[in-house]
């Protein structure tokens, strides 16, 4: 069994560029691998900033992640439009709107992007 298959830990990840632009929001459970791969995206450039909050499993993770993606409006979630449309039908019992998200007491300190290039 994978970690990403039961209760492992998991992070939600945010990218921003120097002017703390939200760029992409994501979640993985194998955090090094998953930011590695971003630095092969057309913006990777722009890259400048990694903010990482870690929960105990991929359910809040991903429940965190549907919220951050709404709430910040990232330029490069592919799925934003569609996750935006059904924060707007959230009173119909689907995703959930925007919301103050708890203070995270497993919350990692921001976590700088690896140069380009290394």
């Amino acid at each position: 069994m994978k970690p990403e298959d039961h209760g492992a830990e998991h992070y939600v990840y945010r990218i921003m560029d120097a002017d703390d632009v939200v760029l992409y929001v994501g979640m993985t459970w194998d955090l090094n691998g998953r930011l590695e791969a971003h630095q092969g995206r057309p913006w990777a450039w722009r890259i400048r900033r990694v903010d990482v909050t870690r929960h105990a499993g991929r359910a809040a993770a991903m429940e965190v992640e549907r919220a951050e993606i709404v709430r910040l409006l990232p330029l490069y979630n592919v799925n934003i439009k569609r996750l935006a449309e059904a924060a707007a039908k959230s009173t119909s019992g689907g995703v959930k709107a925007p919301y103050d998200l708890p203070a995270q007491s497993t919350a990692h300190p921001t976590v700088a992007a690896p140069p380009l290039g290394t």
